[in-house]
């Protein structure tokens, strides 16, 4: 999947303690909500952003650790591939 398929991608954003984010597909298991949390995830695999930690795909959520130190120099910025 392309990186513009990607980011039109519809997710909300949950932080989760000071150190993830919780990326929530939708709130069933099915085939479209598995294949947008692997999609996400093969970015993070390919392009990681300076700061990741890991992340962790489940049924209807992909939740990212990062380090908050490393992603303030980076100017609080989470960048992601163009």
């Amino acid at each position: 999947m392309p990186t513009e398929a990607i980011q039109k991608l519809p997710f909300q954003l949950c932080p989760l303690g000071d150190t993830a984010i919780v990326l929530q597909f939708g709130d069933t298991i099915d085939s479209k909500t598995h294949a947008s949390i692997r999609a996400f995830a093969d970015i993070l695999e390919h392009k990681p952003f300076r700061g990741l930690v890991e992340y962790v795909p489940a049924f209807t959520n992909l939740t990212i650790y990062y380090d908050p130190w490393v992603m303030s120099q980076e100017g609080k910025k989470m960048p992601m591939a163009k």
